[in-house]
């Protein structure tokens, strides 16, 4: 009777196991990147250089920003859409998570397989 209710037990938590990664696949698949003003402040003045107007050196960033606002966010929308997600900390958490969770779902098959192949 032991092992019946250890084999129901280990196809529940399967279960349990396959709902989670469903849930991080479909996180996974629907991560759209965001960055903060900061971080695309960065990225600008690191491709494009900076400007000197009478010893006074001013950003790129700053400049695109307070000149151009309507520019500066399509660019930033432009970068966020065409950043590769998969470089970002939040897809690679997710990755991470899901690699656990389907190595902890092989085990459990393991597990199972193990127990009805005494019976």
């Amino acid at each position: 009777m032991t092992n019946l209710n250890n084999v129901e037990q280990l196809k529940r938590d399967i279960e349990d196991k396959q709902g989670e990664i469903a849930t991080i696949q479909s996180n996974i698949e629907t991560l759209e990147y965001t960055c903060d003003d900061a971080q695309f402040d960065d990225f600008l003045d690191d491709v494009e250089q900076s400007v000197t107007i009478y010893g006074m050196e001013f950003y790129p960033s700053d400049i695109l920003k307070h000149c151009d606002p309507v520019a500066y966010r399509c660019a930033k929308a432009d970068y966020e859409a065409n950043f590769d997600v998969s470089d970002c900390e939040e897809y690679q958490d997710l990755q991470s998570e899901l690699d656990e969770l389907e190595s902890q779902l092989d085990d459990l098959q393991s597990e199972l397989d193990d127990l009805e192949s005494k019976d």
